[in-house]
Parts: structure tokens; C-alpha cells; sequence
């Protein structure tokens, strides 16, 4: 009797012919075998359409390196060498360089795709040759031997727009390492095509010559030529920083006499206090929406300052005489208020003007204004320090002395402005879920200054304050005290004591200023969070105070530079009468903006030129 499973009769009184659940015939379906244990497929029935059960996923039985490509092209090579070594031995004519040519010399078999010329080797002859393919460097030498080098029609475009691309790259590589190399330098044919940078210098020429305008429309009634004597006597004071700063609007009293300081003002004290309030700190934290509320309670504080400076101004005003002549011609409740308006609507005007010039235009809008009013005074110091030497104040010496000692101090500014020193950063390798990231190195720019020119702004207020006092006291016939007279006696401009304060109150303001707004802490714990490290260094508190103890030489060498940049016209201001704009305050300002200005410059002329690759290659992805 067999005991075959398919053998084997139904059971006794079955109505219905028995059918096996499982494997072999009896199941309906047919033997199995080879179908595996696991599985819809393993099983008996219909099999859901899509479902692969036990078996090993669609996309990794993919080809792991790709599906065979079956439009590319392979080329046999001919190189220079060879072809040298065939035209010697006169197996092939240097004039007359074919594929048939070729083929019939035995360089080629001519089973490929096509014949592709590369660069190895030296080519001496000059040659006339036509191949499917060539290098950009095979190209250049054959043009440099005067040969020709024909392509055929296979695809022609291709190697067009390939070679142009390349072209296009090698000029952006060149422009990119000739501006690395000199930052000051760029190609001006490429700023001539760049349309959106030449929109947005006009933009900011134009600005900057409303702001011009403004400085000469006066307050009303204020006598000017009253004005201009007294201040005519109260030169080398504070006043004439702040006129400076103003470009001559102060010494006008225009609207715009207060300038931007209001403005600068309870900025550098945010800044102050986002460090040492833990309620601004944190607000800082947040990121845009905190940077927006802070720069809101910025200008708030620009119209409470602005409204105190013009009070004070309006006082003041209204106070100065010289002789029987008063300088508010019309004194009164009316006119502080009028005054007060005025100069906070000029502040506020400004305000927006700089913020207009950042977002439209090119640089830090607050720092072109005031470097504007600085260089708009340059031409009238110059020529009055030509006529102090025609009336023979000054020698010819000493006025050459004083040019070439300004271009030297111009480009030692740029050197010390321009210098860092990089603080090598190790990040090493991650994985991010399913992608595994190498190690990099990567460096932490510290700037020699980082304090920039609020040092000696604050410095020399500070010193010249109470000489200012006292000499307005004067003026208005008030009797000064002996310690104010003496202190104004001491402190005066070239006066040694003068010169030891001023070194001290700019490194005090050096560290104070770079401590306070230069957290190393925050740098720190960012590194930490993002896993780097410095070489040899532990993350954390040691990283911070390593930071700290480079942070600290710095400010000692970027302290000095400061003050020998600004005690140097200081001597000559005192001892030759120089005038005040061409002090070493002024010179700071005015190369940080030129050099800010230049690097945005760049920046753009960077991004024209990478936008011109682009488009030359066909790079840019579709619009979604």
C-alpha cells in the first residue's frame, strides 16, 4: 500500500473530496518546492500582488554602483608624445592629422567610440589634426604651437559649452586667488558688468549726498555768524570731535548736528548690557525675534537720547554770548522746543537712512555716514594747513612730515585692522543617521582689535570734558574752580599727563569693551555642542580659558597699536596747530569703513561671478 500523502483516499462518508492545507499536490496548487519556508509566496492560495514576504527587498537587489550606462562614450587616446614619436619616424604628416590617418599609422584601432586627444608629452610641431575629443589643456598647446585642431561633428556644441564653462571657472579661480591674495585688489571690468552692484552704489551715493544737504540746513533761530565765533575759541575741545563726527553740521547747528552719536550711543550701552543683564541675555538667545526686540528697545533709547542731547543743546544755546550778542536770536519755550524736534527728527532720519544703506546699498550704513561727514571735512583741513604753512605758521617740513606720516599710519592701520590670529579647530567624525561624515579642521578668527575705534572715542571724551567745561565757563564770564582750572591745565592736548591718561583710559576701554561684548564662554560651549576641540586642549572651561589667555595678548598688542596710532597726531595737533581731522581717530574710522566697504564689494563681485558660472553651465535647478 502506498503511503504517498496524494494517494491516500478520502475518509469514509466524506460528502465532499478532501483538499490538503499545506505543501505538495494535495494543497491545489501544485508542488512548492523551491518556493522557501517563509513568505505569501511559501504558502498555498492567491498571492497579494506587491507583498515580498520573507524575501530581500527591491532596492537592495539594485545594482550597488549604478545601472549600466549605455549612451557613454568611450574614446582611445592620442597623446602628444606619440604623436611626436610617429611624426619623427614620417609615419604620419604633422600638416595633415586625420582619424584615417591615424588608424592606417597603427595609433589607433579604431574599434572605440571615437579618438579623444590628450596633453602628455611635449608637443614641438606645429601640428593640424581633427579628433572626436580633446583636453582643454591639449587645445591651449596646440593654439600656443600655432597648429589647428579641428573636432569632428559628433558634438560639437558639447565640447563648446564645455570648454567655455571651463574658461568661465578659470576666471573665477584666477579673480578668487588674486583677491585672496590682496584683498584690496579686484577686477573692474567685472564690476561693470555687475548690474545689481552698480544699482546699489548709486543707491548709496545717493544717500549720502541727502545727508550733505542736510548738514546745511540750519536751527531755526540761531545766529551763525555768532555761532561760528564762538567756536572758533573753543577749538581742540570736545566740540570739535563731535563735529567731526557730525561733518561740520555742529559747528553749523543743522538739523542733523547731533549726527548718529545719539544713536551709536545706547547702541555700544545694549551691547554693554545684553552682557550683563541676564533678562537681555536671554532675550538675545532667541535668535531673530530676541536681535529684533533688542534693536527696538535700541531705537527707543535713541529718541529718549536724542530728545535729552537737543534739551542740553537748546540750554546751551541759549546761553552763549559773545560780548552783547546772543546766539538764539529768539529765546524762549518755543524755540527748546522746536530745537528738541529738529534734532531728534534729524537723529531718526539718519537712523533710517543708515538702515536703508545696509539693506539696499553696500556696507554698514552708520559707518558710511559718519565716515562721509569725515571725508567731506578733509579737503578744508588740508587746505588750512597749506595756508598755515603760505603764512608761515608751519614749515614745509614739517607739513611733508605730516603727509607721509598720515600714509604711513594709513597702511599700518590696514596691516593691524587686517591681521588675526586663527585658532586651529578639529571637528571629528559624526554619523547622522544613515551618512557617516569625515573629520575636518577648520580655524577661529581672533582679530588683533576687536574693539574697533570705541576706545579712543570714549578715551578722548572722557580727557577733554572737563577742559571743554572750563573753557565755556570762561566764555560766559563764570569763575571756574582751582581744580578745574588745574586739571584743564594739565590735561591739555600734547601735555604728558595728558598723553599717560589717554594710553591708560584706551586699554582700560580695550579690555572692557572686548571682555564684555566677546563672551568666550559662549564660543566655548558652542565648540562643545558641536564637537570640536582644539589640538591638546579639553573641551569646555579648559578651551575657555585657553581663548581667554589668547584673547588677553591680543588686546595687549592690539591696545599699544591703538595708542601709538592716535597719541602720534595727538603730539602734532598740540605742538603744530594740525588740524583736528587729520588725528588718529579719524584715521581709524576711515580705513575700518574703506576696508568694510571693500570686503562687501568683493562679496558681491564674488557672488556676480559665480552667478555668471552658473548660468554659463546650466547648473540651476528647477523652480518648485
Amino acid at each position: 500500500m502506498s503511503s504517498l500523502l496524494n494517494t491516500l483516499s478520502d475518509n469514509d462518508g466524506a460528502t465532499y473530496k478532501s483538499k490538503r492545507k499545506g505543501r505538495g499536490i494535495g494543497s491545489g496548487k501544485g508542488k512548492t518546492a523551491g518556493r522557501g519556508l517563509k513568505g505569501q509566496k511559501s504558502r498555498s492560495g492567491v498571492a497579494v500582488k506587491g507583498f515580498e514576504g520573507g524575501q530581500m527587498p527591491i532596492f537592495r537587489r539594485l545594482p550597488k554602483r549604478g545601472f549600466t550606462n549605455y549612451t557613454r562614450k568611450e574614446f582611445e587616446v592620442v597623446n602628444f608624445e606619440r604623436l611626436e614619436l610617429f611624426i619623427s619616424e614620417k609615419k604620419i604628416k604633422a600638416t595633415d592629422i586625420t582619424l584615417q590617418t591615424l588608424k592606417d599609422a597603427g595609433l589607433i584601432t579604431g574599434d572605440k567610440d571615437g579618438v579623444k586627444l590628450l596633453a602628455k608629452g611635449e608637443l614641438k610641431s606645429k601640428i593640424s589634426i581633427t579628433v572626436d575629443a580633446a583636453s582643454e589643456a591639449a587645445r591651449n598647446a596646440v593654439e600656443k604651437a600655432g597648429g589647428t585642431l579641428n573636432l569632428t561633428e559628433k558634438a560639437p556644441r558639447k565640447a563648446e559649452k564645455k570648454a567655455a564653462t571651463s574658461k568661465k571657472l578659470r576666471q573665477t579661480r584666477t579673480f578668487m586667488a588674486r583677491s585672496s591674495k590682496n584683498n584690496q585688489a579686484f577686477d573692474v571690468s567685472v564690476l561693470s558688468q555687475a548690474t545689481e552692484l552698480k544699482k546699489r552704489i548709486w543707491f548709496v551715493l545717493a544717500a549720502l549726498v541727502i545727508y550733505r544737504i542736510g548738514t546745511y540746513v540750519p536751527l531755526p533761530s540761531v545766529d551763525s555768524r555768532v555761532l561760528t565765533e564762538l567756536f572758533k575759541q573753543q577749538s581742540g575741545g570736545l566740540l570739535d570731535i563731535f563735529n567731526m563726527f557730525s561733518g561740520g553740521a555742529l559747528g553749523r547747528m543743522t538739523i542733523f548736528a547731533l549726527n548718529i552719536m545719539p544713536y551709536i550711543t545706547v547702541s555700544i550701552i545694549m551691547q554693554l548690557m545684553t552682557v550683563m543683564s541676564p533678562a537681555l541675555t536671554a532675550l538675545k538667545k532667541e535668535g531673530e525675534a530676541g536681535r529684533q526686540k533688542i534693536n527696538q528697545y535700541t531705537r527707543y533709547g535713541t529718541v529718549l537720547m536724542a530728545a535729552f542731547q537737543g534739551f542740553g543743546i537748546a540750554l546751551f544755546l541759549e546761553g552763549m554770548r559773545s560780548g552783547t550778542q546772543t546766539v538764539v536770536i529768539d529765546p524762549g519755550f518755543l524755540f527748546r522746543l522746536t530745537t528738541i524736534v529738529s534734532l531728534v527728527g534729524g537723529t531718526l532720519f539718519l537712523m533710517w537712512l543708515g538702515e536703508q544703506i545696509t539693506s539696499r546699498g553696500i556696507g554698514n550704513g552708520i559707518s558710511l555716514i559718519i565716515f562721509t561727514g569725515i571725508v567731506a571735512e578733509l579737503p578744508r583741513a588740508i587746505a588750512g594747513t597749506f595756508e598755515l604753512g603760505r603764512t608761515g605758521a608751519l614749515s614745509t617740513a614739517i607739513i611733508l612730515l605730516v603727509m607721509v606720516l598720515a600714509l604711513v599710519l594709513i597702511a599700518f592701520i590696514v596691516l593691524m585692522e587686517r591681521a588675526q590670529r586663527r585658532v586651529l579647530v578639529q571637528y571629528p567624525k559624526r554619523q547622522m543617521g544613515n551618512k557617516q561624515f569625515d573629520g575636518q579642521s577648520s580655524h577661529l578668527p581672533i582679530k588683533l582689535n576687536p574693539a574697533g575705534v570705541i576706545p579712543p572715542i570714549f578715551a578722548s571724551s572722557l580727557l577733554l570734558f572737563p577742559a571743554t567745561i572750563s573753557g565755556f565757563a570762561s566764555s560766559r564770564g563764570a569763575e571756574i574752580g582751582p581744580v578745574l582750572e588745574n586739571i584743564a591745565l594739565y590735561l591739555g592736548h600734547g601735555k604728558p599727563l595728558y598723553i599717560l591718561a589717554y594710553v591708560s583710559l584706551i586699554t582700560f576701554f580695550c579690555f572692557f569693551y572686548a571682555k564684555h561684548v566677546f563672551n568666550m564662554d559662549d564660543t566655548a560651549d558652542m565648540l562643545k555642542r558641536n564637537g570640536g576641540f582644539i589640538p591638546g586642549i579639553r573641551p569646555g572651561e579648559k578651551t575657555k580659558q585657553f581663548l581667554d589667555k589668547i584673547m588677553n595678548r591680543l588686546i595687549v598688542i592690539g591696545a599699544a597699536y591703538i595708542s601709538l596710532v592716535c597719541v602720534i597726531p595727538e603730539i602734532l595737533i598740540s605742538q603744530y596747530s594740525v588740524p583736528f581731522y587729520l588725528g588718529g581717530t579719524s584715521l581709524l574710522i576711515v580705513v575700518n569703513v574703506v576696508l568694510d566697504t571693500m570686503t562687501q564689494v568683493q562679496s558681491h563681485l564674488f557672488a556676480h561671478q559665480y552667478d555668471g558660472l552658473i548660468k554659463k553651465a546650466k547648473l540651476k535647478g528647477r523652480r518648485r
